[in-house]
């Protein structure tokens, strides 16, 4: 009852109390609070009260419910609360919506869809960098899965190059190619040494994947074992050739001497 006070300092007070006083069966009540606000702050403080409460109970399905039968003016806040919930229900509510003609829908589908805090949206998040034709849209798609990718060190390195070899072929600027290279550099396979090393042809991020393909292949330390094989060499030997950086091309050579020598 205070959320709707006239004094904005006992609103504020109540939106915190919210949080330690709600449980689980105060779903519904939280979430006709939360469209009910009358101000960002207020809406995003419930919100915040509302994923909360729909993670105890492990389900996204109020949210869900009350998404299906909304107006176009509260969709958008409903998608991203549905986003920050997660889950496979929700996710493929977020994935309808991206094919949504309304533009404000669409958006917050695609932000719900990068803002993912599940991996489970990585293929999701691929496919549509490759297809959207919103460069916000595919910017976002990139770095949601380059975020992805970098938080979640459980996920296979297969699993998170084949998410960055998608995302690498959606780049088209610079600054997202750099994203991408710069996450492929922390994954120590010959599959992502092969995806930086393509890069090393493209004058914008020749020295970024120069410097990427030497992390990947070389070890950092006498403790670490580097990578070994004719992709690696022939990687090396790229970078030994086009690179500009002169710390970068000695520590390539030194490598190459290494592996010449068999150890």
């Amino acid at each position: 009852d205070a959320l709707g006070d006239g004094d904005p300092t006992v609103r504020e007070a109540a939106v915190k109390a919210l949080a330690g006083v709600a449980a689980p069966a105060d779903v519904d009540r939280t979430l006709a609070l939360m469209l009910a606000a009358a101000d960002e702050g207020q809406r995003n403080a419930i919100q915040s009260v509302l994923v909360s409460l729909c993670r105890k109970g492990n389900s996204a399905k109020p949210v869900l419910d009350a998404l299906a039968k909304a107006d176009p003016k509260q969709t958008p806040l409903l998608l991203a609360t549905a986003g920050r919930i997660g889950g496979a229900d929700a996710l493929s509510a977020v994935m309808k919506d991206l094919d949504s003609t309304d533009t404000a829908i669409k958006d917050a589908a695609a932000r719900a869809l990068a803002d993912w805090q599940g991996t489970e949206a990585l293929e999701p998040l691929a496919k549509f960098a490759g297809q959207t034709d919103s460069e916000v849209h595919r910017v976002l798609a990139i770095r949601g899965m380059v975020r992805l990718v970098g938080r979640d060190q459980a996920i296979p390195a297969d699993k998170a190059v084949d998410a960055l070899c998608h995302a690498l072929a959606a780049a088209k600027k610079p600054a997202e190619k750099s994203l991408v290279i710069g996450a492929l550099g922390g994954i120590r396979s010959i599959e992502s040494l092969k995806l930086v090393a393509g890069c090393l042809d493209d004058a914008d991020v020749r020295e970024l994947a120069a410097a990427a393909a030497v992390k990947i292949a070389c070890p950092a330390n006498r403790r670490e074992k580097g990578l070994t094989g004719p992709d690696v060499r022939k990687a090396l030997g790229e970078v030994v050739a086009v690179s500009k950086t002169p710390r970068v091309v000695e520590e390539a050579k030194k490598y190459l001497a290494t592996m010449d020598k068999g150890k």
